[in-house]
């Protein structure tokens, strides 16, 4: 970050650095400053106090903190910070211990250690590294005892105490929990308030710890140390070279109130009154808290607010406390900070323009807001006492808390989300909403109410096309912004729609309408570049020509910073801004053969727009707002298969030209996302299936058939759940290790499965989690699950070419039927979005049953001697019956009887196998789906004589039908 620009532009005299104010010089302030003055800017700080004396404490860098700091050139050692290389929680009444844990080993997952710090030391080097002359780009201006009396967003200026009007491009307030920036953010006069917790802090010297024997043997060297009750705690860990130990003793507010008025975090604490409330600890504990010298023993509250609804407006951003205050039950709180003041910097490289600041803003909120108000919550489940956890049925999973808190670096996520918006050669103009409305099928709408709309026409000519013999074509489409679509289920999509997309190639045009459905047209487009910074297009058919577009004084940028497509950002206290685009809409529409007015294909689909490319050299852009456009409307007879289209364009309002831009890169666009919406997904029922069964040439056919419908109806990805993974008590998981290995398959040679790489959807597992928690599951994340062969083999046979994103719920161990129908349809709405659902188990499985002999002579699962046996194929005929002839509600009745089957439990000795089935026809067994075709038996498979594969599919790949997976 020290000296180059994120998205790889180049500094030179004509990138006027940004003036920047920030209101506030604590951590995330500072920080703020010192990435800021490293993009090159010019930042001034204000801070209120003289910092004559920063808090006598230590603060936490994380993971994801101290790369951020390390990437600036702040290494938390040279500062006397100690990485965290170990975990002791002691009993609080008894001083036992109650476990030690070794994070050495867990450190190697991170990029970054964890470092422990003084807060001091950590405040001293960010304020000499943002404000002292070492480096060549100018630094910042540290201004103190010059206390902001008010900011004005809009106008970016804030003014003193004294009266003093300061004017900047962009303003920051870093001005802590009791911020007085925030209220300029419509609906941000956030009050903080008592959490119902406050905490004692001091600092000791270890050497005085180590040397009384009552409290040597409490000091872990590197250690972060805990004494947790049911509703108070201690907490002690090192820093500056493991010489000071701090400590933090959290309680009931109630209990120290006495003690506080009002002075924030330099309130005098009682030693008296700290050892009164913590009397019912340990000896060994009040000894250390006899130790505090009481001179210098603060207590403060610990302060919540609600959330904000922004945290930006105008030419304003907050960050740290001001924006998300946190308890420290995490140890986030600083750290959050400094996400903020990188993030910040991250949206603003030099060569930002003070009329693009607004725009960015809105980059830097969507990076922030959700995650920082995540790790908040976590924060206040965290703080929890034993009791509150109990009523409110949760339970604590730190790793789940530590992976996300810890696996993220905010400045590559936000450059990431800044290079993302890069658009292609387009020219933006106004227009008539109303106007642009009728040409949106039903479901889509303008996000806002706004009279005049924004449309882009775009032009690319691509070349070099291996598919069309090393030549090209070009393409130039009219683009809708601000369009959202309302799903079945109520949810929006937004993005940009394409009506008309004209191409001077047919094999493009053939290959586009037929694989994606594009509204694609033929025309003669000619694309002319000058020398003098000037390009004319022009569309013709036959000779004919209809439009003409001409771009002049265009001036070359960094596509850093002019080549980032933005939304608008919000004026005043006005309506809020749209939702970001996520990307394009088109409609696909294929009539009948012989039936005028009706259709074989009609359904709107959506484009995701691309993540960004690895290697791509990034696109050189040219910008002006001088541009011309003009449309003809022709005739039939010089214009007979497009009159009516030119005619509709020739009549579009024209209100203006905002912005016109030539872009040059290499690469085409990814479509391969593209998808059908409320394409409804399919449900399968599939049997155990081990790597003999994939043998059974009708199973073969079948699942390559299922792959081939997936494939072509472009599913979002895949949820299952296998027959071998179950949680205990009331509890089930979902998978999110990143990198998931396979458990080993008998008689099977590894190298049928080894090389295939699995990948696991780590975004729709959160969704499930999230799903799951609010359908009132106790339900948490398992990072380290290995996947197993009964989910694993499936996805090999379906899709032998890679696999696809896929997600695994757990069982419950408790194998309640009702249990496992509520999970499959708390999961259903997915279906709406493309997902396929499978379950697998088994229709017959009770290896208690199997008759073994026929398999250990002939090493073959298949080999059969003799017939299956009267009970295994009654109790398989009723499975049939079943999945076969009900639909709806009807089907989660059917299956739950199908458990009180006379012949059940000689079919399933244990249950495992068969609540998959339950979790399908939660999935497929909602009101909605009584319209719906049965379903059908696809294959089956008997092996070992009395065990029975059936696969199902229930539901249809129609586009008016849900359809999901299982295998049983």
């Amino acid at each position: 970050m020290t000296d180059t620009n994120p998205n790889g532009a180049v500094k030179d005299e004509a990138n006027r650095p940004l003036r920047i104010l920030i209101v506030g010089a604590g951590i995330g302030g500072l920080t703020a400053a010192l990435a800021l003055r490293q993009q090159g800017h010019d930042v001034h700080i204000f801070e209120s106090s003289k910092l004559a004396q920063e808090t006598g404490a230590a603060i936490h860098l994380a993971s994801n903190a101290n790369g951020l700091l390390r990437r600036m050139g702040l290494d938390a050692e040279k500062i006397g910070g100690v990485e965290c290389v170990g975990i002791v929680e002691y009993i609080p009444q008894t001083g036992a211990v109650k476990y030690r844990v070794d994070t050495t080993k867990m450190s190697k997952m991170w990029q970054h250690p964890w470092h422990l710090v003084h807060r001091a030391h950590l405040h001293t080097a960010l304020k000499d590294m943002a404000t002292g002359p070492e480096r060549k780009d100018q630094a910042a201006k540290l201004h103190v005892a010059s206390r902001v009396l008010d900011v004005d967003a809009e106008g970016a200026t804030l003014t003193l105490e004294d009266g003093t009007k300061i004017e900047g491009d962009l303003l920051v307030g870093a001005d802590g929990v009791h911020s007085r920036a925030r209220s300029s953010i419509p609906g941000g006069d956030k009050k903080p308030f008592d959490s119902g917790k406050s905490a004692f802090r001091f600092l000791l010297p270890t050497e005085i710890l180590t040397s009384d024997p009552q409290t040597a043997e409490l000091v872990t060297k590197s250690a972060l140390t805990m004494w947790i009750a049911d509703d108070r705690r201690l907490i002690m860990y090192p820093c500056v070279d493991n010489t000071m130990m701090n400590f933090v003793a959290i309680h009931p507010s109630k209990e120290s109130e006495a003690d506080i008025t009002g002075a924030g975090w330099q309130e005098t604490g009682s030693k008296a009154r700290m050892l009164d409330i913590y009397k019912g600890f340990a000896p060994s504990v009040l000894a250390i808290l006899d130790k505090a010298d009481e001179s210098r023993l603060k207590v403060w509250q610990l302060l919540d607010m609600e959330q904000m609804p922004s945290f930006i407006h105008e030419k304003l951003a907050v960050m740290g406390d001001a924006a998300h205050p946190f308890l420290p039950h995490q140890g986030q709180g600083g750290g959050q900070a400094i996400e903020d003041g990188v993030a910040l910097a991250a949206v603003l490289p030099l060569g930002t323009k003070p009329d693009e600041v607004k725009d960015r803003l809105r980059i830097f909120e969507q990076c922030r807001y959700e995650r920082a108000h995540k790790i908040q919550s976590f924060t206040r489940t965290a703080g929890l006492d034993t009791a509150e956890l109990a009523a409110k049925g949760m339970k604590l999973d730190m790793m789940e808390y530590m992976g996300y808190n810890f696996g993220h670096d905010a400045w590559d996520y936000t450059t990431n989300a800044l290079q993302k918006r890069l658009e292609a050669r387009d020219k933006t103009l106004r227009t008539s909403r109303t106007y642009l409305q009728n040409l949106l099928p039903a479901g889509f709408a303008f996000t806002s109410p706004a009279t005049v709309a924004s449309a882009s026409i775009s032009c690319t000519t691509l070349d070099g096309m291996a598919w069309l013999g090393g030549g090209g074509y070009s393409h130039l489409g009219l683009y809708i912004h601000g369009i959202n679509y309302t799903k079945r289920d109520g949810s929006k999509v937004f993005g940009t729609y394409l009506p008309l997309l004209f191409e001077n190639s047919a094999d493009p045009i053939i290959t586009g309408r037929d694989e994606l459905g594009m509204p694609k047209l033929f025309a003669d487009i000619d694309v002319r570049e000058s020398e003098n910074k000037s390009s004319e297009i022009s569309l013709s058919w036959r000779g004919t020509t209809f439009g003409t577009f001409s771009i002049s004084g265009l001036t070359e940028e960094e596509p850093a910073v002019n080549g980032v497509g933005s939304e608008p950002g919000q004026k005043g206290p006005g309506p809020p801004p749209p939702p970001p685009e996520h990307g394009t809409f088109h409609y696909r529409y294929v009539p009948s053969v012989g039936e005028p007015g009706k259709a074989d294909a009609d359904y709107p689909v959506f484009v995701p727009k691309p993540e960004a490319a690895e290697g791509v050299e990034a696109p050189k852009s040219f910008a002006t707002k001088t541009a011309s456009i003009s449309l003809q409307a022709k005739d039939w007879q010089t214009l007979p298969t497009l009159h009516h289209i030119t005619d509709w364009l020739a009549a579009m309002p024209l209100y203006g030209v905002e912005e016109a831009k030539l872009v040059r890169s290499t690469g085409v666009s990814d479509l391969s996302g593209a998808r059908r919406l409320d394409a409804d997904s399919r449900t399968l029922f599939l049997a155990r299936l081990d790597d003999d069964a994939g043998r059974e040439i009708r199973l073969r056919r079948l699942l390559e058939s299922m792959r081939r419908r997936s494939t072509r109806e472009r599913h979002q990805g895949v949820i299952m759940m296998g027959a071998h993974w179950d949680c205990t008590g009331d509890r089930i998981e979902v998978a999110t290790n990143p990198s998931p290995g396979k458990s080993p398959v008998a008689y099977v040679h590894p190298s049928k499965y080894v090389n295939y790489k699995l990948v696991s959807d780590l975004d729709t597992a959160e969704r499930c989690i999230s799903m799951l928690r609010d359908g009132g599951f106790n339900v948490g994340a398992n990072s380290k699950f290995e996947w197993i062969h009964d989910t694993y083999l499936i996805l090999i046979r379906m899709f032998p070419g890679g696999c696809p994103p896929t997600t695994i719920v757990s069982m419950n161990a408790r194998f309640d039927p009702h249990f496992h129908l509520r999970v499959g349809s708390t999961l259903r709405p997915l279906r709406n979005e493309g997902y396929l659902i499978i379950g697998t188990g088994g229709a017959v499985h009770n290896l208690y049953r199997n008759v073994w002999a026929p398999m250990l002579k002939y090493r073959d699962n298949f080999a059969q001697e003799t017939a299956p046996e009267g009970w295994a194929l009654e109790f398989r005929q009723s499975v049939e019956d079943c999945m076969t002839q009900n639909r709806g509600p009807a089907l989660r009745r059917a299956i739950t009887r199908l458990m009180k089957h006379p012949q059940y439990r000689d079919a399933h000795a244990t249950d495992d196998h068969f609540m998959s089935a339950c979790f399908v026809a939660g999935a497929a067994g909602e009101w909605e789906d009584e319209q719906e075709e049965r379903g059908r038996l696809g294959a089956e498979t008997w092996e070992l004589t009395n065990m029975c594969n059936s696969q199902f599919t229930l539901g249809s790949w129609s586009s008016e039908q849900r359809v999901a997976t299982a295998a049983a």
